[in-house]
């Protein structure tokens, strides 16, 4: 509506001062008309620039400065945000040498850990094999001496064997059939 009024005031003012060449050629109008006619004009612009123009520079300087206040705003809060990384950031390589002595700590004491597990270990197998050896070794033992009980029995019935004809054989049987006549008699 305002551009349109604007416009319209400077077509007229166009179409006027357009008249006035013409007019010119023809006749003189007196110096007062074009007096009045500026001064006609300068009212108009001068009432639309009050009426139009101040109030939208006005609300326009506003405008401008309500943005230039966002942006401050913006500013302020985008330089805390730096501040916050800038923080985050000198804080993040504390935490980093942190965590890696913490690893650094876990790694030891889990070497310690496995370590003590290992010779633990180690003992209870070296204890295992030392019982498994005292074991086999009586187990050997038993068996060499149940294999010397043999081999004993076998030279003695050899010896017997050999010492024993069908008198001595006779002897014997006659002494165990007396011994039992004996233990008869002492029974009854």
């Amino acid at each position: 509506m305002k551009r349109l009024l604007l416009i319209g005031m400077m077509c007229c003012t166009v179409g006027l001062f357009g008249q006035e060449e013409h007019a010119e050629a023809e006749a003189q109008p007196p110096i007062e008309y074009k007096w009045i006619n500026f001064a006609i004009l300068t009212a108009g612009l001068g009432y639309l620039i009050v009426s139009k123009g101040f109030p939208a520079l006005n609300e326009r300087g506003r405008e401008i400065e309500e943005a230039l206040k966002a942006a401050e705003r913006i500013k302020a809060q985008a330089a805390a945000e730096e501040a916050a990384i800038d923080r985050k950031m000198a804080g993040l390589k504390a935490e980093i040498d942190a965590f890696r002595t913490s690893a650094q700590q876990e790694m030891t004491a889990e070497r310690e850990r496995m370590s003590g597990e290992t010779r633990s270990l180690v003992a209870k197998l070296q204890a295992n094999a030392e019982s498994e050896v005292v074991t086999m070794t009586k187990q050997a033992q038993n068996a060499l001496r149940a294999q010397a009980s043999e081999l004993a029995l076998s030279l003695a019935r050899q010896k017997v064997a050999a010492r024993i004809n069908a008198a001595t054989d006779a002897g014997l049987i006659a002494g165990f059939v007396s011994d039992l006549k004996k233990m008869q008699e002492a029974r009854n």
